[in-house]
């Protein structure tokens, strides 16, 4: 069966608004060494190249499909891993501030020859993140029991 999973709009349009919001205070900022129309002209430069990124360079899709993983970047095949040839872990890291949160999701792929690929998946968001790593059989493992010890002072 075929999964496809593709960036996620809320994502996409958070990141437009944080172009438009980067223009708009990069503007502001260069507004003190130059004139209006100039610091209009690099801030609005500076928020289309953020909503370019988001909308279309950093914009993903992963299909599984027959034991095969394949990976597409500007809409072109970057990467297809044959899923019983590799070894696939993978890492989330959520961060929390005043506007919320924001996730950075990391895909890792060794292959037999011990290349190593590291995809970045943070436009898919978290939730399909989780639900492409159960399609590829990643979550099913039973959590393993670390013994720690206490630092005493």
């Amino acid at each position: 069966m075929k999964k496809v999973y593709k960036s996620s709009l809320y994502i996409i349009i958070k990141n437009i608004v944080y172009g438009i919001c980067g223009g708009g205070v990069a503007a502001l900022i260069i507004h003190i060494w130059l004139d209006l129309i100039p610091s209009i002209v690099v801030g609005t430069s500076i928020g289309l190249f953020i909503i370019y990124l988001a909308v279309y360079a950093d914009n993903i899709k992963l299909i599984i499909e027959n034991e095969k993983l394949s990976i597409y970047r500007f809409s072109k095949l970057k990467h297809e891993f044959n899923l019983s040839e590799v070894s696939i872990s993978a890492s989330i890291k959520t961060t929390y501030d005043g506007a919320g949160s924001d996730s950075d999701c990391y895909l890792t792929i060794t292959k037999s020859e011990n290349k190593v690929e590291r995809i970045d998946c943070s436009m898919l968001g978290v939730r399909r993140f989780y639900r492409m790593l159960d399609d590829l059989d990643i979550n099913n493992g039973e959590p393993v029991k670390i013994k720690t010890k206490k630092k005493e002072k």
